[in-house]
């Protein structure tokens, strides 16, 4: 169609360029939309948009957000059974071809199906618009206005489409305990309303976090309150890893954003002058002996990976019997001197204290579960040093590999591509003899 028809040729080619367009089309596009905006995570750790499979999603203990694709549209106000809710549901239940453990840290979104529909819409203009923009022979038909008022209608339609996907997707289901005995879990629904909104994680994290779905902080007696009723009576100690855990797969205890969440509340809670707990930095089996056991004191800036909660009773009585046999004198340490008669010591002046600027540290990965050993050095160190404000991480990846027999020229030629692909820094990268 030429550019004689004057605006009539916009009108009738664009809406036949839109109606053309196939559905899976319009929701390919409506998927790399969401992909975009999935790079933008908000609070959570990690975001799947419109994944494949949602229970291909691996285990993690951080709060990760999953963003359902076009074909699963919820409809109504609550959590009423839609195509949404089942896909949540299976995920909620299913890792793979294993039984999901970790359920307490996904949060699910899902689009409106009527607003779903308008989306789709405007994605159709925004699609034909954009190929009008593209299309070289048509360009060449028309009048240099013509052609920029194309790219402009082009961008504006973008913009609208993209606002019209943010729109849609507001419904947020996440598990809960469920009331009926032998369920496992209910779905929770949360419906978010504003309309001019950012990046679709962005959203849902602060809605989230609003409504006390995602805690960035639990306090001291909220810890305790979760943990008494789980804590077995014939356990005199639980491992934090294992509190960690529990955090991350039981739904009826308050979903954490992090690792880090729990480990500040263990430390303000064993820090209080009446701790219901003590903390030590890991347990002996054989000896039965606590390693730096404290009570009713600061736990130290970075918590051990053996590290225990000890009930409170068990801590004072560990604690006295310490104290009971006094201090001992390891072998060549100097004798204690008492001040001679007469002489006064005076008192030292408070020793400015100095706070360390700087934290290295170098770890081997578990291959057999690196993705875990991964999010566990993530969840404990690096978030942790982030917390701090101004901090600067930087994240290295080192990797060794020896083989006797030396590596295959095809394994060696495919790796190097592979690192060359992946940014690795050159010079201190490469095979040797």
């Amino acid at each position: 169609m030429g550019a004689k028809g004057g605006r009539g040729w916009k009108r009738f080619d664009t809406d036949d360029r839109a109606k053309a367009l196939p559905d899976h089309e319009v929701d390919a596009a409506i998927v790399e939309v969401l992909r975009d905006d999935a790079a933008t995570k908000g609070g959570f750790h990690r975001v799947f948009a419109a994944p494949d499979d949602p229970v291909a999603i691996d285990e993690a203990q951080a709060l990760s957000l999953v963003i359902l694709g076009p074909a699963l549209a919820h409809t109504g106000k609550g959590a009423s059974k839609s195509l949404a809710t089942d896909s949540a549901a299976d995920a909620l239940m299913r890792c793979r071809a294993s039984q999901r453990r970790l359920r307490n840290t996904l949060v699910f979104v899902a689009p409106d199906e009527a607003n779903l529909g308008t989306a789709r819409e405007v994605m159709r203009k925004a699609l034909a618009w954009s190929s009008i923009d593209k299309d070289g022979r048509l360009q060449q038909q028309m009048t240099q206005a013509q052609a920029a008022d194309a790219r402009d209608k082009a961008k504006t339609n973008r913009e609208s489409a993209l606002k019209a996907i943010r729109t849609a997707w507001s419904h947020i289901l996440y598990p809960v305990k469920s009331e009926t005995a032998g369920k496992p879990f209910d779905l929770e629904h949360s419906l978010i309303s504003s309309r001019d909104r950012a990046a679709i994680p962005v959203v849902v994290y602060d809605k989230a976090k609003a409504d006390g779905i995602a805690l960035e902080k639990l306090g001291t007696e909220r810890l305790w309150h979760a943990l008494k009723p789980i804590w077995p009576d014939d356990r005199p100690h639980l491992s934090i890893a294992e509190i960690a855990d529990w955090f991350s797969a039981y739904v009826y205890l308050p979903k954490l954003r992090d690792r880090v969440v729990l480990e500040n509340s263990i430390r303000d809670a064993v820090a209080k002058l009446d701790p219901q707990f003590g903390y030590a930095d890991g347990f002996d089996e054989a000896t039965g002996k606590y390693h730096k056991l404290i009570w009713a004191k600061n736990p130290p800036e970075l918590i051990s990976i053996t590290a225990v909660l000890v009930r409170e009773a068990e801590a004072e009585s560990r604690l006295s019997e310490e104290r009971a046999a006094g201090p001992t004198l390891g072998p060549g340490s100097p004798p204690r001197h008492e001040s001679e008669p007469g002489t006064t010591r005076s008192a030292p002046g408070p020793t400015p204290v100095r706070k360390p600027r700087r934290f290295y540290g170098s770890v081997e990965i578990d291959l057999v579960r690196p993705v875990k050993s991964f999010d566990a050095i993530l969840n404990a160190v690096v978030m942790e040093l982030q917390r701090t404000s101004g901090a600067k991480v930087t994240l290295t990846l080192e990797i060794e590999a020896e083989a006797n027999d030396g590596f295959a020229e095809t394994e060696v030629g495919v790796v190097r591509d592979n690192a060359r692909q992946l940014k690795f820094k050159s010079e201190s990268t490469g095979f040797e003899d």
